[in-house]
């Protein structure tokens, strides 16, 4: 602690607070930090369909395509950041929206509290256990009727 943090500490009689560490991640050759990861969990959980097969899949599937982005983005010295990359206008549908919103609040039911959970397990596992990439480097997917999720082929730039 500096000499004046430590003045100011002992001539208040208080504790200074200190920021608490961000951790950094690797996903796939991508550095991450706790701050990307919270926005990565609030994206997902309006991402995700309500379909009880392949979440688990679906999750890595949306997390694939925002990893898959960030060099595209970086090829035109953007320097992009996983957040850069989930905030980007038309990204991601959810960003933004009512689920957004509603995770990011804590704002939710029962049901939407068990979406919330398997998010966060499901994002914090994939973390530790290192995303293998289940698209073949696509960085765009829609949802059709029923609530699959179709990778569709292209690039962000032409």
């Amino acid at each position: 602690m500096d000499q004046k943090k430590s003045f100011i500490k002992r001539l208040l009689g208080a504790k200074t607070a200190e920021a608490p560490a961000i951790n950094t991640y690797n996903i796939r050759g991508q550095n991450v930090n706790d701050e990307d990861i919270n926005l990565l969990k609030a994206v997902v959980f309006g991402e995700l369909s309500n379909k009880k097969e392949n979440q688990t899949d679906e999750v890595k599937t949306i997390i694939n395509t925002a990893i898959n982005r960030i060099p595209q983005h970086n090829a035109r010295g953007k320097n992009f950041s996983l957040s850069d990359t989930l905030t980007q206008k038309n990204a991601y549908q959810a960003y933004g929206g009512k689920e957004y919103n509603k995770y990011l609040q804590n704002k939710l039911n029962y049901l939407d509290r068990k979406k919330a959970d398997f998010v966060n397990n499901a994002v914090t596992d994939i973390i530790r256990n290192n995303l293998v990439d289940n698209t073949g480097g696509k960085v765009n997917y829609i949802h059709d009727k029923k609530g699959n999720l179709i990778l569709i082929e292209g690039n962000l730039y032409k």
